[in-house]
């Protein structure tokens, strides 16, 4: 019997963490391989301190929809504040293909940001 593996899936936010305006426009994207359109993607974003979603600047839950990009629209993250963002890549016909990276991403303080 001859059984094929699949190969594993490897994926890395590009940039790393970063300190950024928000009054710009981010968009965040992966590096990897073995990315393809049969899996299934997802972003996240939880606040590092206490583990919980993520809210924007009007208090509303930030979602991120994208596949190996994502498009954070500018002025809608907290001045000074810190965002965990989140990457996965599944196989959902085989779970142990899975792969997941984040970063931290630091808005500059009201004080700091660039016009």
């Amino acid at each position: 019997m001859i059984t094929l593996v699949k190969p594993p899936i490897i994926a890395r936010i590009i940039g790393g963490d970063q300190t950024i305006d928000s009054n710009k426009p981010l968009i965040l994207s992966v590096r990897g391989e073995n990315l393809s359109r049969d899996l299934s993607y997802s972003w996240s974003c939880k606040d590092p301190t206490t583990g919980l979603q993520c809210v924007d600047l009007y208090g509303n839950y930030l979602f991120l929809q994208g596949t190996e990009s994502v498009l954070i629209r500018a002025n809608i993250l907290a001045l000074g504040a810190k965002y965990r963002i989140l990457f996965t890549a599944a196989d959902q016909l085989d779970v142990s293909r899975i792969a997941t990276d984040y970063v931290i991403i630091s808005t500059l303080p009201k004080n700091r940001v660039l016009i």
